[in-house]
Formats: structure tokens, C-alpha cells, sequence
């Protein structure tokens, strides 16, 4: 769940910048150009947001199941030894 508000949040905020930033001018202040057309406005595309929700769930599933695995292996009697 932490991981999935975190990824939502981070979507959330991505969308919020791209709408709040004015464009860029890139070559306009260099060759005195006004009309922008060499700016640069910032997009977020579908397929970037999907690649990173699918990188977000891997990275946030295996960091998830490597300790918990670990932990299912260990004897109940050894692992609450020390507690």
C-alpha cells in the first residue's frame, strides 16, 4: 500500500508541475525569436506513466517478498529465541 500512494502521489505530482511550469524557451532568447515555436512544454505521456507504475510494482514486490521469504524459512522456536 505504501508503495502504490507513494507511485500515486508521485503521478499526482508529475501532472501537477507540468501543468503549473510555463514553457521553456529553448533557441528563442539565442536568435531573438519570439513566435515560440523552439520552446519546450512540458507532456507526460501514457506509456511513460505505465512503465513507471510497472517498474514501481516489481522493485516494490520483490523488496517485499525477499524478507518475507527469509523470514518463513527460519524456525518459530529460533526466530523468537532472542525476543
Amino acid at each position: 500500500m505504501m508503495m502504490m500512494l507513494g507511485g500515486v502521489i508521485g503521478i499526482l505530482l508529475s501532472y501537477a508541475l507540468s501543468i503549473a511550469l510555463p514553457a521553456m524557451p529553448l533557441l528563442g532568447p539565442l536568435f531573438k525569436d519570439t513566435s515560440g515555436k523552439g520552446d519546450i512544454h512540458l507532456r507526460i505521456s501514457a506509456m511513460a506513466v505505465l512503465g513507471s507504475a510497472i517498474v514501481l510494482l516489481l522493485v516494490g514486490v520483490i523488496s517485499g517478498m525477499v524478507p518475507a521469504l527469509k523470514a518463513s524459512r527460519l524456525d518459530p522456536v529460533e526466530a523468537l529465541r532472542y525476543e
